[in-house]
């Protein structure tokens, strides 16, 4: 039998979106009504057989379509084909069919997919013959309340009989909403909230459920994602800027990772503004936010706050940190008027004085986090090494979140905020006098960059085995899963080493804190899993090495040479130089203080680890990784035996609810009150994003919609897409040029990637529906055009 029965079915592209849905739900045990997928109907005689041995006497069925495209993450396609009901006999079935079929020629049809600029194609509904329910009350469930974005409600929608009339709009609805973390005293309404909050788990993303009851049963039709979310929020203006391409709200944020950042961002940046009389007290408020379980920040205030600093141009704000545009020209720019003009001096003069301070004690403090980072390293050495209290545990828990961690993650935000302003306050009027590919020129080439010494390392350690022919020929016919057995076997012998493993093991040491998604607390380490590396190696043998030589210093004289071929006055390109001096001062200190917060991060995995394993052995949690969906506050109530073992169990199953019902959504990356866009909606300009490294280049284009997609990557590819936290950048050596969705000038990207020489380009909407793996583009990363030169898709390669 080429057709299946829904119970026993595989998930198969040819299903389409509506049985695979169904599929899901049913191998998730959920009351589905069992029916027959075909996806073969030309052979009628095989099919009549088929459906006379699944049909029951007496059972009335539905037949429903399911195409390609229905269903899907970009339309739903929702009452577009047909759906044929009260169908008894087979011949009733056998016209079912045939409706079905001849649905998917419909103009209307074919409206719809155009509308939505979604390509016309010949591909072949599915059909599924499914047993009828004779329903007392039909419903569509929302997994996430759409009428005001609140990520943790249930929206319900009932009405008496079948849901014909509920799906056409013809009779208004009993509205409901449910609570996802409030058990309802309705069993009905219960059966209805723990089955959706399953599903959502399962799938990872907002959920659109049919629903019916009969004889209080509860039955689920089908599960569509929710293709159209405002982009609004109640109140204010909020951004995963910074946060996305930095990697915190790069995936779905567990609540420690969460309550962590949120603490050191309120706090740092709430003193920074009303210390330089940003703000006023009374004008500070809520600072970060949790949506679709990604942080976001107020950009909103902040931007309150920029519009008091001298040269704050809003536009430009949007463009360093590619925030999405609601507004025409340059938005609000910080006004320079008599009445103005005292406070603005006396904010600058603040502010230059703040970054002033600051960089002459940053060597000083980063030696302390530095030496603090060995100290915190050391003990959970000796914890891992011996068997200890659990109280010895949670008292190097609480000091390495409470006083490590956040006096790291201070110093960083700090940093982050001097940049910005001072960004702010010297790039108008750098540009007012040279070109914005001088402008790139001038401020890459920063030297040792933290971030680019494992990548430098690694290098030596490739060329290292290069000059062994005997180890060259070793590595590259040896698997990598036995490498990496050698490497961790190197790790606890301290003699008779090869010099690769000696030298790899120096590499872990130094560098293991690293990991492929920096601050995603759930992401092993380089250190916990080599086999990363051996890979890494392995590529680097065959000879993808980056375009040019990294820790490269530009030096003075270069400077000199760029600033005289803009043209300028030397009296002019003496104070445009030392603006740029300042500029990379800041922002080699900022990738410093990044790479500290980087350790950090490690070792609160480490000891968060170490205590989620006590805690399961003596059942106080159910899994180690509870602990990760567990804010610091809660963990530290129960340390300090102010909650309940049911309570904190409860808070950590809530929380891991919440992340996984959001782990495959890719939420807007700016949310406004009152704003509209969906997030399907079609640019309509041209392909055009904002330069952010120059050089200009011809290559194929790898569009990749996520981090964990990186093995695709080939070399000499350009890659395409959303925007890349600080796990993309060990690749970037081999890339021939980088675009983004979103992502800012000055992000860690962006400058890792200019240090890489690769030509860069960001805030290029809709890149990765615009463009497809295989295309031929030529790219300018100074005027961030994007020409197609050859349509060519990966498969037709």
């Amino acid at each position: 039998m080429t057709n299946q029965t829904l119970k026993n079915a595989t998930i198969t592209p040819e299903n389409g979106g509506k049985i695979n849905g169904l599929i899901q739900l049913k191998q998730l045990k959920l009351p589905v009504p069992n029916g027959l997928i075909i996806t073969n109907t030309k052979d009628h005689t095989a099919l009549t057989i088929e459906l006379s041995q699944f049909l029951k006497e007496g059972t009335t069925y539905i037949v429903r379509s399911s195409g390609q495209k229905e269903d899907g993450v970009k339309a739903s396609y929702a009452g577009q084909y047909t759906s044929v009901r009260d169908c008894q006999t087979l011949e009733e079935v056998w016209q079912g069919i045939k409706a079905c079929l001849a649905s998917q020629s419909k103009d209307e049809v074919k409206a719809y997919g155009q509308e939505l600029g979604l390509a016309q194609d010949s591909s072949q509904l599915a059909i599924l013959v499914q047993e009828q329910i004779e329903a007392d009350i039909s419903g569509i469930a929302f997994s996430m309340n759409p009428l005001n974005n609140h990520d943790q409600e249930i929206l319900v929608e009932t009405i008496e009989g079948a849901g014909d009339a509920l799906a056409d709009g013809r009779v208004e609805p009993q509205r409901q909403i449910l609570s996802w973390h409030s058990p309802q005293t309705d069993p009905k309404l219960e059966a209805l909230r723990q089955s959706i909050l399953k599903a959502v788990s399962h799938f990872g993303y907002p959920l659109d459920i049919e629903f019916c009851f009969s004889n209080e049963q509860l039955y689920l039709v089908q599960a569509r994602p929710i293709t159209r979310l405002a982009a609004k929020v109640s109140m204010g203006s909020w951004t995963t800027a910074n946060f996305r391409d930095g990697g915190v709200a790069a995936q779905a944020c567990p609540a420690l990772m969460w309550s962590l950042y949120r603490e050191a961002w309120q706090d740092s940046l709430e003193s920074f503004m009303l210390d330089h009389g940003l703000l006023a007290d009374q004008e500070v408020y809520r600072l970060a936010l949790m949506k679709y379980a990604r942080p976001y920040w107020n950009v909103g205030l902040v931007k309150t706050a920029m519009s008091r600093i001298p040269g704050y141009t809003e536009r430009e704000f949007d463009d360093e940190l590619g925030i999405h545009k609601v507004y025409s020209g340059d938005g609000v720019k910080s006004q320079l008027t008599p009445k103005t003009l005292l406070q603005l001096a006396k904010v600058a003069q603040k502010l230059s004085s703040t970054t002033r301070q600051h960089q002459s004690q940053a060597k000083e403090i980063n030696v302390d986090l530095l030496a603090r980072y060995e100290n915190f390293e050391k003990q959970i050495a000796q914890l891992a090494s011996s068997k200890h209290s659990l109280t010895s545990i949670e008292n190097l828990w609480r000091e390495i979140i409470y006083d490590g961690h956040l006096a790291s993650e201070t110093v960083y935000f700090k940093q982050v905020f001097i940049n910005t302003v001072q960004l702010s306050m010297k790039k108008t009027a750098i540009l007012k006098h040279i070109s914005l590919e001088a402008f790139f020129q001038l401020i890459s080439k920063l030297g040792t960059v933290s971030h680019l010494r494992p990548t430098t390392d690694l290098q030596l350690i490739s060329d290292l085995i290069q000059q062994d022919a005997t180890l060259k020929a070793y590595w590259q016919k040896t698997s990598t899963e036995q490498l990496t057995m050698e490497v961790n076997q190197a790790f606890t012998q301290a003699t008779n080493q090869r010099g690769d493993l000696s030298r790899l093991v120096d590499w872990f040491h130094a560098y293991g804190y690293h990991s492929e998604r920096e601050l995603n607390l759930l992401w092993p380490n380089f250190i916990e899993e080599p086999a990363i590396i051996i890979e890494k190696i392995k590529a680097l043998l065959k000879g993808k090495r980056p375009n040019q030589a990294l820790n490269q210093v530009l030096s003075s004289k270069e400077m000199d040479q760029i600033l005289q071929a803009e043209a300028i006055n030397p009296h002019r390109a003496k104070k445009i130089k030392e603006s740029i001096l300042s500029l990379r001062e800041l922002l080699w200190w900022r990738e410093e203080f990044k790479d500290i917060s980087t350790r950090y991060y490690h070792l609160v995995r480490q000891i968060s680890l170490m205590l989620g394993q006590q805690y399961t052995q003596k059942q106080i949690l159910k899994q180690p990784d509870d602990l990760f969906y567990l804010e610091k506050e809660s963990i530290l109530l129960w340390i300090n035996k102010e909650l309940s073992m049911s309570q904190l169990q409860k808070k950590a199953e809530y929380n891991r609810r919440y992340c996984e019902a959001y782990r495959h959504y890719q939420p807007a990356g700016d949310l406004q009150a009152g704003y509209e866009l969906g997030q399907s909606q079609q640019s309509t300009g041209g392909l055009q994003g904002i330069g952010a490294n120059d050089g200009v280049v011809t290559g194929r284009v790898r569009v990749l919609t996520d981090v964990s997609q990186i093995s695709h990557l080939q070399a000499d590819e350009i890659l395409v897409t959303p925007f890349t936290d600080t796990g993309w950048s060990h690749r970037f050596g081999s890339l021939k040029g980088l675009i983004t969705e979103t992502g800012g000038v000055l992000s860690h990207a962006t400058i890792v990637a200019r240090e890489f020489g690769l030509p860069a380009i960001i805030g290029a909407k809709h890149a990765t529906k615009s463009l497809r793996t295989g295309m031929l583009i030529q790219m300018n990363g100074s005027s961030g055009a994007i020409h197609i030169l050859e349509d060519l898709i990966e498969e037709s390669r």
